[in-house]
């Protein structure tokens, strides 16, 4: 089942600001989830939305969620 994802706008502060790691946790298994769908549209607070390569763009973002988490 396809999907069209709406996000809040966000500035990296704001996205992961534990200092337990307990966001990024969050935000991964989010991510994971997120992922296993087939998202068409990632529509965001302001600007044009992403059409194109949705998954891949999510896919990135939890490689570089996991990434952080395994530097905490």
């Amino acid at each position: 089942m396809a999907i069209t994802y709406f996000i809040r706008d966000l500035q990296a502060p704001e996205l992961v600001n534990s200092a337990d790691g307990a966001d990024e946790e969050r935000l991964a298994a989010a991510l994971e989830r997120i992922c296993a769908r087939d998202v068409r549209a990632i529509h965001f607070g302001h600007g044009a939305p992403l059409v194109a390569d949705c998954n891949a763009r999510l896919q990135r973002s939890l490689g570089i969620v996991t990434k952080k988490e395994g530097e905490l």
